[in-house]
């Protein structure tokens, strides 16, 4: 008889790549952690979001009349991967020092998660990983708006969030020669799935 008995610790893990470039630096650093996550045995599922249709949230109040938003676009995929998931990762190049639209986009069109009648509700427990890459070197420089976006997910439901930056970024290659950034990537790697 085959033991199938390790799927039930199998974390499903949900990677959102907020870069509008599917192979620069945020997807070089994302993948990084993504490949260690995969031989640790984790279920990773990517989407890249500059490739789905995601409209702006609307501010209509139709999430809290009706418990679900009443926008019918690819975040309502996102809504059942997000609420399915054990851990969700967010990556994202730094724009004007804070994270892209389309990344925002994502964050503003989670609303429904915190509402007292949303049809879709996050367990507690779950993790969230925000990667961030930026051409500015000292990697402290934009800390104070990842930290404000740290809050946001734990207003959403995220019980434990942590933040992986790499400074002095232009280029992949830049990203994948920094030891340091590649230790912690590996770091993390494990504290997602422990």
């Amino acid at each position: 008889m085959l033991n199938t008995s390790y799927k039930k610790d199998m974390k499903k893990i949900i990677a959102l790549n907020g870069s509008p470039h599917q192979h620069g630096c945020t997807a070089a650093l994302m993948n990084e952690v993504i490949n260690s996550l995969v031989k640790q045995g984790a279920d990773v599922k990517t989407y890249h979001i500059s490739k789905m249709d995601i409209k702006y949230c609307q501010g209509c109040g139709g999430c809290t009349k009706h418990g679900k938003c009443v926008l019918q676009d690819d975040m309502q995929v996102l809504y059942d991967e997000i609420a399915s998931a054990d851990i969700l990762i967010l990556a994202t190049p730094v724009y004007f020092w804070q994270m892209t639209a389309q990344l925002k986009t994502v964050i503003d069109r989670c609303q429904p998660f915190g509402r007292p009648n949303s049809t879709i509700k996050l367990e507690h427990g779950k993790k969230a990983l925000i990667i961030a890459t930026q051409g500015r070197p000292d990697e402290t420089a934009f800390i104070p708006y990842f930290e404000h976006a740290a809050k946001s997910l734990s207003l959403l439901g995220f019980d434990f969030v942590e933040l992986l930056i790499a400074g002095g970024t232009h280029e992949p290659e830049d990203v994948l020669n920094q030891n340091k950034v590649l230790h912690r990537a590996k770091k993390l790697s494990v504290w997602v799935t422990e």
